[in-house]
């Protein structure tokens, strides 16, 4: 991505990335983990991954959830997979789900 593409991509999502902690996981380390992407309605993105990336998934929530304080975040396991469930507003789960198929 260009910068320019950077700063429309953190436009849109509202975040304020001088807030995220230094040496948290970013969307490549969790996203290479992911097994499946789906939207859950229209302001829902279920992300699912294997259990044993639990502790990444959970330190990438943290660190969005400082960052990105408008979406929200959530961390789930449910019947042996572990989710992310980020809740937003349309164009913002348009983007997340690009950022999370592309990486």
């Amino acid at each position: 991505m260009t910068r320019e593409a950077d700063k429309d991509v953190l436009d849109v999502l509202a975040c304020e990335f001088e807030l995220r902690p230094l040496g948290a996981p970013g969307i490549d380390a969790v996203a290479k983990a992911a097994l499946n992407v789906k939207r859950d309605g229209e302001r829902k993105l279920a992300v699912s991954f294997d259990p044993s990336a639990q502790r990444v998934v959970e330190a990438f929530a943290a660190a969005e959830r400082d960052c990105c304080s408008t979406l929200s975040w959530t961390v789930e396991t449910q019947n042996g997979t572990l989710r992310l469930i980020v809740g937003a507003q349309p164009q913002q789960i348009d983007v997340l789900e690009a950022m999370f198929t592309i990486s």
